[in-house]
């Protein structure tokens, strides 16, 4: 009995430490076929075309670079035209709207997109902010824990 108790207690507020989310490296997969396409329109037409593998390269740069980055102090949003750090204190929640990533909402209203921050990824921005965002998976995990519990207490 006691071990049950222990097992459904609750372990209060997730560790903190370090997120880094960030762009999927297989999107560089579509970065290179798109600067393949443009060998073509380059060959034929230097002098009109010259530009077009500039594109795919910034969206290679962008991959790479951009990142959230999250620990118990406050969140960092670096994108390539510049940074974004707010401390938790100056966060008022996360937005997810119906395509892209997250965007951090601050207390003054302001929003900024969070690179590779989907609605999956809550659970480790819970972890790296010591329980400051909450984790919408919790809840459920504990239901369904104490549904199990229930049904082995049933049984006996």
């Amino acid at each position: 009995m006691d071990e049950q108790a222990a097992n459904t207690a609750d372990p209060g507020p997730p560790a903190a430490g370090r997120a880094v989310l960030q762009v999927g490296r297989p999107a560089l997969l579509a970065v290179f076929v798109v600067l393949l396409a443009t060998v073509p329109l380059v060959s034929a037409e230097p002098w009109l075309f010259w530009w077009t593998p500039v594109l795919p390269i910034l969206a290679g740069v962008w991959v790479l670079w951009a990142r959230t980055m999250a620990d118990e102090k406050g969140i960092t949003i670096r994108l390539l035209r510049g940074s974004t750090t707010a401390t938790w204190d100056q966060v008022d929640g996360v937005r997810f709207p119906p395509r892209g990533w997250g965007r951090l909402v601050r207390l003054d209203g302001s929003e900024r997109p969070m690179p590779g921050v989907g609605f999956s990824d809550l659970r480790v921005l819970s972890r790296a902010s010591g329980g400051r965002v909450p984790d919408p998976f919790a809840a459920a995990e504990q239901a369904r824990e104490a549904r199990e519990a229930e049904e082995v207490t049933d049984a006996e």
